[in-house]
């Protein structure tokens, strides 16, 4: 995936864990934020939750997930969208510019 954004024109920072992917939200200010919901140390929904306590950026959550009340709560916490894996970087493309058009 950050092949793909980076190649798109996107600055991309990666984290590969829920609690590093905070600080970086916090200090990088991205634009949108892409989270997994199965991460080590925090999953998806709780750092949705820490997310929004400080930051309206867009959240777009990616899961092999498919549980209906994982989806509602992601939604219910303040994500934007909820893709299902396997992912497909063009839907996820034409999410992000959606996302990023309603902000």
């Amino acid at each position: 995936m950050k092949e793909f954004f980076s190649g798109e024109g996107y600055a991309v920072e990666v984290s590969y864990d829920g609690e590093e992917g905070i600080a970086k939200a916090k200090s990088f200010g991205p634009d949108i934020i892409i989270l997994d919901h199965r991460m080590p140390i925090m999953d998806g929904a709780t750092a949705i939750k820490e997310v929004r306590e400080f930051s309206p950026t867009p959240i777009i959550c990616v899961s092999a997930i498919t549980k209906q009340e994982t989806v509602d709560e992601c939604l219910r916490l303040g994500a934007s969208k909820y893709i299902f894996k396997p992912i497909n970087l063009e839907e996820l493309d034409r999410a992000i510019e959606s996302a990023l058009k309603g902000k």
